[in-house]
């Protein structure tokens, strides 16, 4: 009997230590405790849960409607000056069309070439590394159908979900419809930051490309880079069968990179045919675009954006006599 006696307090105690740990209620709240007062609490807590939710439904939805608009506003704006831009933005002058043989009308799309400004690198404790300058290939040309255009890099295409949320998550009084404004107001500031930041990285990435392949074709006139070569292989015919139905093709041509682009360590082979203007690029409003700084409205101005001396002389400096042009 007293064993059994132990077993049971001892279960007691371990049941305490088990059960989760509740605050200390005050004498107030235990006198007035009651079922109606539990229930009070647990639909307390239930309204709790529904504000949270009804905040993050409004922040959703004001993010998604205003990074939407902004960024069709942005797109609008760009169509109103398509054709400035399809003059100012042009890829014209850093890609190579082939005009003759089998690979005639295919573009060659010209690589990107980042430049590196002066820096010094520690090897050790009893080296250090310094150079004026660097040039890196960070993108190979490639064959296409069809040239790069300024429309590929800033026009949005993502779909943002842009339904209202079912109407049992709506407001349902004034004070959830107050915290529902609140919240939306929170989202859409978001959403605009989130567009404009979108909208910066793309023209970002617009000129650094165009630098890119600015400074390959540069490279490729002054012999600092040997240019690929094409190969290209031609057949009488092709012959398939499917399951259904059979193919058959009539001069089919293959048309590859049979070497592709690098650097040239020769100096002895380099020429100045196209040298680069004696400028400080970073002083040039087309790279404050590259660093991001420059807002959304001066990015927009393609005028001050595109036609910077250096960019002008450095594109007008490529020979257009490439053997692929």
């Amino acid at each position: 009997m007293y064993i059994k006696s132990t077993k049971l307090r001892s279960i007691a105690v371990l049941l305490i230590f088990c059960a989760p740990s509740l605050n200390a209620m005050t004498k107030e709240e235990l006198s007035d405790l009651d079922s109606v007062n539990a229930q009070y609490s647990a639909e307390k807590d239930q309204l709790k849960e529904w504000y949270e939710q009804l905040e993050r439904n409004a922040q959703r939805v004001g993010y998604n409607h205003a990074f939407s608009q902004t960024m069709n506003e942005h797109e609008q704006h760009l169509k109103s000056r398509s054709q400035e831009y399809d003059s100012l933005l042009t890829f014209n002058d850093v890609t190579s069309l082939v005009k003759t043989g089998v690979a005639a009308g295919m573009y060659l799309i010209g690589g990107i070439v980042d430049k590196i400004d002066a820096s010094t690198e520690t090897i050790s404790e009893n080296v250090i590394l310094t150079h004026d300058k660097a040039f890196r290939i960070v993108k190979y040309p490639y064959l296409s159908a069809s040239k790069p255009n300024w429309r590929d890099y800033l026009f949005f295409e993502q779909k943002i979900d842009l339904a209202p949320p079912p109407q049992s998550l709506l407001p349902r009084n004034e004070k959830e419809q107050q915290i529902w404004k609140e919240n939306v107001d929170k989202g859409w500031l978001r959403g605009e930051s989130a567009a404009y930041r979108e909208i910066l990285s793309r023209w970002q990435t617009l000129f650094a490309d165009l630098n890119g392949m600015t400074r390959y074709w540069t490279a490729v006139e002054t012999n600092q880079i040997k240019d690929v070569t094409l190969s290209v292989k031609t057949q009488p015919l092709e012959y398939a069968k499917y399951e259904n139905e059979e193919e058959l093709r009539l001069n089919p041509t293959v048309i590859q990179i049979n070497s592709q682009a690098t650097f040239n360590s020769n100096i002895l082979d380099w020429n100045v045919t196209a040298t680069e203007p004696n400028s400080n690029a970073r002083s040039d409003v087309r790279d404050d675009v590259i660093q991001g700084n420059l807002n959304i409205e001066e990015i927009t101005d393609a005028q001050v954006i595109i036609e910077t001396s250096e960019f002008t002389d450095m594109r007008n400096n490529i020979d257009n006599k490439n053997v692929y042009k």
